[in-house]
Formats: C-alpha cells, sequence, structure tokens
C-alpha cells in the first residue's frame, strides 16, 4: 500500500536537506529563512518515522496485519530498494572528486571505503562522515530494516496503549542520552564525539518505532482517525507553532532536532495526510508530486556529487551569484535524480527481484519493494 501525499512529502524534506548542506550557510542566523534552514537537518528523523510508517502498512493488507515478516523477501527488496544507488552515488563521488581536482580523498583508508560500501560508517565515528557523507542515515536505515522483522513481530500482538508506552518511553531515553551526549561535546569537542553523538545509529531508532507505531495505529483505527481529521489539524498546527517558536528563537532545546525532538510534529503529519482527503491531499497526489517524492532517494543520494561538480563549474567558469546558481544546481540534481530513477533504481530493482525469487511469488512481493 502506497500514500501518494505522502510519497511528495519526501520531495519537500529531501529539498529541505539539500538547501541545509549548500544554502544555510551563506545566510545569517538572524533571518527567519536562515533559522528555518539551519533546523533543516531534522528532515532525517522524518525520513526515519515515514520509512517505520511505510514499512507496517505495506505489510498487510486494509486493516489485517500478518503476525510475522518473511525476512528473506523482506531483506531482498530492502536491499534492492537502497543499494544500486546508493553503490552509484558513492561512484560518482569518487568521480566528481577527481574531475574536480579536490583530492579530498587523498587521506581515506581501506577501513573508510570498506565501511562505506558495506553500509556500516554510522557505526564507526572515524568513518561517519567520509565519502558521501549523507549516506550515513542509509547506514542507520539499514540497521533499522535488519531489526524490522524482529520488532514486527514483538508490537503486532501489543495493543497500542502498550506500544505507545514502549516507544514513547524509549523516545525519552534516547533524547535523555543524547542531551548528556550534548552537553559533554563542549568538554569532548572532537570529530570523533560529534560524529558519535548525532548520528550513531542507536540513537536514531527512537524516531524509527516511532514511525512503526503509528503505522500499527493507522492501521488498525483509520476509520476512527477519519472522524478526527479536524483534531488531528489542530494539533498539527500548535505543534508546528510550538517547534516554530523554538527555531526562531534559538533556543536550546534545538539542539536536540537531529536525533528526534521534532518526531511528535512529524506523526501528526503523516497522520493527518494519510486520512484526510482535502485539496492538500488531492495535490500532493498528482503525478508530478508523486514522481518528485518518488525521485527524492536520488535527490538526497547525489546532492554531494552533483553539487561538488555544479559548485566547480560556477567558481571555475560561469561566476552566477547564489540566486542564479541554486535553482540551476536544485534543477540539475532533480534532472540527474529522475534519469537515475528511471534508468538505474527502477531497472535494478527488478532485475535483482527477478534473479532472486521463484517466478510464482514475485507478483505477490511487489508491495514491499516500493519506496519506504
Amino acid at each position: 500500500m502506497r500514500i501518494d501525499s505522502l510519497t511528495s512529502t519526501r520531495f519537500v524534506v529531501a529539498l529541505l536537506l539539500v538547501l541545509f548542506h549548500t544554502a544555510a550557510t551563506g545566510l545569517s542566523n538572524d533571518s527567519f529563512i536562515g533559522k528555518l534552514l539551519l533546523a533543516g537537518d531534522s528532515g532525517v528523523s522524518y525520513f526515519f518515522v515515514l520509512s517505520g510508517f511505510i514499512l507496517v502498512i505495506a505489510s498487510g493488507d486494509n486493516q489485517h496485519l500478518p503476525q510475522r515478516i518473511r525476512k528473506g523477501r523482506f531483506w531482498r527488496n530492502r536491499f534492492a530498494r537502497i543499494y544500486p544507488l546508493y553503490l552509484v552515488a558513492l561512484t560518482l563521488t569518487f568521480v566528481a572528486d577527481v574531475l574536480t581536482h579536490s583530492n579530498s580523498f587523498g587521506r581515506l583508508s581501506l577501513g573508510s571505503v570498506v565501511s562505506s560500501l558495506l553500509l556500516i560508517q554510522a557505526w564507526i565515528p572515524a568513518y561517519t562522515m567520509d565519502l558521501n557523507y549523507p549516506g550515513w542515515s542509509l547506514s542507520a536505515e539499514v540497521f533499522f530494516y535488519a531489526l524490522f522483522p524482529v520488532l514486527y513481530a514483538g508490537m503486532v500482538r501489543r495493543s497500542v496503549w502498550q506500544m505507545l508506552a514502549m516507544t514513547i518511553l524509549f523516545w525519552g531515553i534516547s533524547l535523555a542520552v543524547h542531551v548528556d551526549m550534548v552537553q559533554q561535546m563542549s568538554v569532548v569537542d572532537t570529530a570523533w564525539f560529534h560524529n558519535l553523538t548525532m548520528y550513531f545509529p542507536l540513537l536514531h531508532l527512537n524516531t524509527f518505532l516511532l514511525g512503526m507505531a503509528t503505522g500499527f495505529i493507522w492501521v488498525r483505527h483509520r476509520t476512527r482517525l477519519a472522524h478526527y481529521q479536524l483534531g488531528l489539524a489542530l494539533a498539527l498546527l500548535v505543534m508546528a507553532a510550538v517547534i516554530g517558536y523554538v527555531i526562531v528563537n534559538q533556543l536550546p532545546l534545538l539542539r536536540l532536532r537531529h536525533n528526534g525532538l521534532f518526531a511528535p510534529l512529524f506523526i501528526l503529519l503523516i497522520l493527518w495526510l494519510s486520512v484526510q482527503s482535502g485539496v492538500l491531499s488531492r495535490w500532493l497526489s498528482r503525478p508530478l508530486p508523486v514522481h518528485l517524492g518518488e525521485i527524492s532517494y536520488g535527490i538526497y543520494l547525489l546532492q554531494i556529487p552533483v553539487g561538488t561538480v555544479a559548485f566547480y563549474v560556477n567558481y571555475r567558469w560561469l561566476h552566477c551569484p547564489t540566486w542564479v546558481y541554486l535553482p540551476l544546481y536544485i534543477g540539475l540534481l532533480c534532472g540527474i535524480a529522475s534519469l537515475c530513477y528511471r534508468f538505474i533504481e527502477t531497472p535494478a530493482r527488478q532485475f535483482i527481484r527477478q534473479w532472486t525469487l521463484p517466478r510464482f511469488v514475485r507478483s505477490s512481493d511487489e508491495q514491499l519493494s516500493r519506496p519506504a
């Protein structure tokens, strides 16, 4: 099952992350846009919440969920979904480095390269930000995928209140640990400890679990939730106002945004969009927004190699001002991501499925091969 309006939101979040990596450093911290973009790294948490939600609702049919997940099939589908383009993006990052003569990889170790190829770099703080650094979130996702069948089996038998109690408790404990580590960053001022604090997969599991719990709630109670669209909308507006206040006033609490602080806002947004059928939902379900959401994975992964070359060309020859360069770069990135989706992601996913699965299960397996 796929909810098109949610698919479209992936593009908005991916774009926010691209702007965070490219434009935020050139904006004043005193401007509203600058403050908003500097909080853009929280978008990764949205992806984690949405991933947990989609994986749960894609596991069943209507209001019925299986008691367990077929591990081999699930993991094959996840590999087919993420690894082909990940490997292409990693290769293109090397190529971009050579073309631009930046030599940033001259200090790389074999361990750094191997950890990136195996998607375990987020577990090794010394290597987390090497190579195509947005890939750290894929390293965390692989960990979530490995746990998903076990987590699913434990949660599917629980009541809604039990799930909420366990996941909220884990979320709170994770944030408390993160608070302590953030406070220590002022004393232990090293890249290693910073990477451990910000990118270690265990510290992001809380958002994935909240997404899973939200998925179970939606499957079991979506008819009832549809009757509370106004309540969800009001709760969403209140939560957005609170978080907006935190961002605009740069409160100390904002330092926790990267590791799940905004998860309640993301949950309300996902639930509201998944049950409402108004103008916004219909617009987000149109072909263009949905396609942009489908290519968001490529936009996110390819931003470093494409951005490296684009910046080099602009700096060396074009000399475009930021207000011209940025739209051109984003347009180029979206175009390349769209081509990769058409000619790399989709064919590779289909090939891996056809190569690894017997014919009689291919059609029934389509559901979990969709983006999460």
